[in-house]
Formats: structure tokens, sequence, C-alpha cells
């Protein structure tokens, strides 16, 4: 498993067995902080036993945050409740505290949850405590009712009761990862079409085709076109760039005189072959990866999507930004662009979903139909929403056909 890096110099990676007996100290460090935040109830000298630990090694549920000299900083340990991950405890030396470590150690946790193909994970934490219940709310947790909780879960509560834990401030929270058959079907339907669409996808972006609608439609869209390349050299891209979903190099070829290196990632082998012919450059590095199941294994000082987000359903809309974070080194920033809510966009043949609906169909020149992902999102919500991720910046409306916005974490 490839080291997850944060946004200082530590990396997180799965511990290895001369990590466990440095652990209880971290632990007892971390339990330290509770009694200053009004829970003396808990037990600073109780750690979890190098027997527990050593399970969780062999089952692969247990990793370390190193700090640069190799010594472990965190720890994230995952125990299996009715077969599905439950995240035990996530600790982290104070003396390393605030610099984004519990974030990656929780990322970490939840790519593995995905490529394991789970279909959720949970905890239990204290609702009223800042890195407690509202940093996981944060990360895209959602509390559990009490009708959801179940019998295995509610042994854990009961569990941490008779450890002298108020259950009454003890919330129940679980992250939800749509890993079922319905949600891998329509994202494996959407690469299908972008697979397929790659010889005509010009024809939307240049108004041609299906997508013509007339000269001053086609003056008004390149205007709009014109404000989004202004925004992008504005962002000042720099250094090693990534590219998300790069598509055919539309935008790929904006990149290229900003950076010093560029990887240019994508689903599709077609589009990736039609971007490399027309380029050519030394500087770009062409990466075939669904968006879906990719993690980063390397730092980037810019990242640059466009027309991507639109795709990413909303359960997986804040995994999708912690991998994000991951990708980013420090200082860098997200700048991304997409279409807003507006039936001009699309193909006259096209209808845009309705409602809380986010599956449109699609169809190619030759009368194939495809499921996709489209979900509108308006800017200012938009903002909001990766504020309450920990992200900072502007997203902004271009007049009627685009949104964007250019973001750093917190």
């Amino acid at each position: 498993m490839p080291a997850h890096p944060t946004s200082r110099p530590y990396a997180i990676e799965p511990a290895r067995a001369e990590d466990l007996a440095k652990l209880a100290r971290i632990e007892r460090a971390a339990n330290a902080l509770f009694a200053d935040a009004g829970h003396p109830e808990l037990d600073v000298a109780e750690v979890t036993t190098l027997e527990e630990l050593a399970h969780a090694l062999a089952a692969g549920l247990l990793w370390v945050a190193r700090a640069g000299d190799g010594e472990p900083v965190g720890f994230a340990l995952v125990e299996l409740v009715g077969g599905e991950p439950h995240l035990e405890e996530i600790d982290v030396d104070p003396a390393h505290g605030r610099r984004g470590i519990g974030r990656a150690l929780l990322a970490a946790v939840l790519a593995w949850a995905r490529t394991a193909r789970h279909t959720r994970v949970t905890l239990t934490t204290f609702r009223d405590i800042e890195w407690n219940a509202p940093f996981y709310a944060r990360a895209g947790f959602r509390e559990l009712r009490p009708e959801e909780i179940g019998a295995e879960l509610a042994a854990v509560v009961q569990d941490e009761a008779a450890r002298g834990l108020d259950p009454g401030r003890r919330a129940v929270m679980v992250f939800d990862l749509p890993r079922g058959r319905v949600d891998r079907e329509l994202l494996d339907e959407q690469i299908s079409y972008y697979r397929a669409r790659v010889p005509e996808y010009e024809e939307w972006f240049f108004r041609l085709g299906r997508y013509d609608r007339g000269e001053e439609h086609r003056r008004a869209w390149f205007a709009e076109v014109e404000t989004l390349e202004a925004a992008l050299r504005e962002a000042r891209p720099r250094g090693r760039v990534l590219e998300l979903a790069c598509g055919t190099g539309l935008w790929t070829r904006r990149l290229i005189p900003h950076a010093t290196e560029l990887i240019a990632l994508d689903a599709s082998p077609e589009a990736l072959e039609l971007n490399h012919e027309r380029l050519a450059c030394e500087k770009v590095r062409y990466v075939r990866a669904d968006l879906f199941q990719w993690q980063p294994r390397e730092r980037f000082d810019f990242v640059f999507f466009g027309f991507w987000l639109s795709h990413v359903p909303p359960a997986r809309f804040s995994a999708f930004w912690e991998t994000l974070r991951a990708a980013l080194a420090p200082g860098g920033r997200v700048f991304f662009i997409d279409n807003a809510r507006d039936p001009a966009i699309a193909a006259r043949d096209h209808r845009l979903p309705g409602g809380d609906d986010f599956v449109m169909e699609r169809v190619l020149n030759d009368g194939r139909r495809f499921r996709v992902v489209k979900v509108f999102h308006e800017p200012a919500e938009l903002e909001r929403q990766l504020a309450a991720l920990g992200w900072s910046g502007r997203v902004q409306s271009s007049g009627q056909f685009f949104v964007y916005g250019c973001v750093a974490p917190v």
C-alpha cells in the first residue's frame, strides 16, 4: 500500500511490527487532551494492548503517521464490526497536532475501505469536542439515528458505557461508501460513454453539430471561455501540475506553458492517445486511471480538472476532496471549471436531470445511449460545502454557461 502524503513532512502508511511498542505513548498523550476538554472520566493510562495492536497489524487494520525521521507520531486503528470497518481510534501526538495528520490518517482508512469494497465506515465519538464529532462531520460522516445503529454497534456503545463513557455524550457516526452494484454499473457506464465519445467530444466545446445553437450563442459561449482562461492564468499554475479527467487536451495545452511537469490522468485510453498525439510534449506524462479508485502516490503544486466535478456522485463528493487534499504539496491549490445549469450547454436532443436527480441520459451521434452522473453546482452553495470540508477560496460564475473556482486546504 502506498504512503499517503500529508500537508507537512509526514507520511501515512501501514504499521510495522517495530511500531507497536511506540504507540502507547502517543495514545496516552492524546488521551490527556480529553481532560482539558471536560472529560476527566477518561483514563489517561488506559491504552490499546500490544496484543490488540498485533492482531490489527496482522489483519492490515493499523496505519501510522511517520515524521521525517521515520518515527510514528500518530496512528489509526480499525476493527471489523458486523463485517464492516469500525474506526476504533485515531490518535496523534499533541506535539505534532494541527498539521493535517488526523485528516490524512482518516483519508488512508477511507481509501482502504473503498479498495476493499466495503459499504461503510463507522465510529463512535464525543459530540461536544471540536476534534471529535464536528471533525468527522466535516469529513463526510453523519450521525446514525437510533433505529439505524443495529445490534453490533449497540454492543460497542454498551462496552464504552461500562468503561465510564456517558452514552448521552457519544455519537455513532457513519461514512457511507456506495460500492453497490448499481453505483458501480453507473460509473462504469459513464466511463464507457466518454471512451465512445472521444471522436465527437469537441463538437460540444466548439458548439458544432447537435450543439450548434447559432452564431450569437457561440459568441457568448467563447466570451465566457475567455473568462475561464483569464481566471486560470490568474490562479498561476506552477511547478508539478496534475490534470484530472484530461480528455482530448483542450485544457492540457493551456496548462503546459505554466508547468515544469504535467501529469495528465484519464480513464479513457482513447482520450489519452488523442491528447498525446496532438500535444506531443515531453513534459506531459499520461496516466490511465479510474478517478473513483485512484489514490495519489505523489504530491503536486497545482491540481486542475475541467468539467469533472459534476460527474462525481453526491455520496462520493467528500471522499473526492479528501483525495485531492492528499495530492497537494504544501502551498498547493486546486482550480476547477464546470458547467452551470443551463439547457443551452447540452445537445439539442439532451435533457438535463430535474430536482434531486443526478443521472442524465446522453446520446451519441450514432444513436447509442448512455447514463452518466451530472450534478450541477451553484457557486455559493459549492463554496459553503467546500468550507465545511476544510477548503478556502472562491467559487464563481462566468455568466450563463460555466462555474469555476480556486481553493486550497485550510
